[in-house]
């Protein structure tokens, strides 16, 4: 598959656990050849593609457009912390929310330009409600698993419910075991209605059946082949690989569907397809769209 990376231009870190993001200090260096191919857009904290391959990102408000950048819509949320987005099936977008003051604390469904539909969840702990949910995916089936964290951290987990909002079981709990989270951020499902979660504390990544029965895990902290600092994105092709964000290490890895390491790819400061500090990735048969928090300034960048 032609990887490109289409970086959108960042701003300030959300200030919720459900998308707070470290500071990086230091760029990357370029690890393997990648073909570059355009960029644009601004303030990107998660990127979704629907099934026609139109590109819709989380800029405070929500922006869709072509598969080449072409401008189609947007429409404001009026969320507090909007922080992951997903597609279905019908071309409906979900925005998972964390709303500083609990007001809207969840899940938001709008049609393709941006009408609302419907929304479920609110503060709380118990089953089908949501403390600081950051990650958001759908299975081929329809389920929309939801990763949600607590600040103490008491939460941290993964809710399953169906297109409509209705809550179907839950997974997960704070500590460092198997199937367990220290910050559940970035979610993504295979075709085959597997689970992957990006484990941010436990520096890994974690396979769950589409039930939340526990495979697989991979990764150490550290900055080699494999290793994380920061994992937060996570996107997977259509040949089952998976690719990884790691903010703190401007990269994105690619993995095997069961955690063999394969490559990995970043860019020089200011240089042609620099990512300082991706997060959101999302893919399909055109490449691999990266949604890029932090870029300086002084950068020039064609939007």
């Amino acid at each position: 598959m032609n990887k490109f990376l289409v970086p959108m231009l960042g701003g300030l870190l959300a200030t919720s656990l459900g998308c707070q993001r470290p500071l990086p200090t230091n760029p990357g260096t370029s690890q393997s050849a990648t073909i570059y191919s355009s960029q644009w857009g601004m303030n990107a904290q998660a990127v979704a593609l629907n099934s026609s391959g139109q590109v819709y990102f989380i800029s405070g408000g929500v922006q869709e457009f072509s598969a080449t950048g072409a401008p189609i819509t947007q429409w404001n949320t009026g969320l507090g912390d909007a922080c992951g987005i997903a597609v279905n099936s019908s071309g409906d977008v979900y925005i998972v929310n964390s709303e500083p003051n609990y007001q809207i604390d969840g899940v938001v469904e709008y049609s393709s330009s941006g009408g609302p539909i419907t929304q479920w969840g609110t503060y709380g702990s118990g089953n089908g409600q949501v403390e600081s949910p950051n990650g958001i995916a759908i299975s081929p089936s329809g389920v929309v698993y939801v990763s949600d964290n607590d600040i103490d951290p008491s939460v941290c987990r993964v809710e399953e419910f169906s297109l409509s909002g209705s809550y179907l079981g839950q997974w997960g709990s704070y500590g460092h075991g198997n199937g367990q989270f220290d910050v559940a951020s970035g979610i993504a499902v295979n075709s085959s209605g597997d689970v992957y979660v990006t484990d941010f504390g436990n520096k890994r990544v974690e396979e769950f059946s589409s039930s939340g029965a526990y495979i697989t895990q991979w990764g150490t902290n550290g900055s080699g082949n494999g290793q994380f600092e920061s994992p937060l994105g996570i996107g997977i092709d259509a040949s089952g690989n998976v690719y990884v964000t790691d903010g703190l290490l401007y990269r994105i890895q690619e993995f095997t569907s069961s955690g063999a390491y394969i490559t990995q790819w970043s860019a020089p400061a200011g240089g042609t397809g620099y990512t300082d500090e991706p997060v959101g990735i999302a893919i399909n048969a055109n490449g691999i769209y990266i949604a890029n928090e932090l870029i300086p300034p002084s950068t020039p960048m064609p939007i």
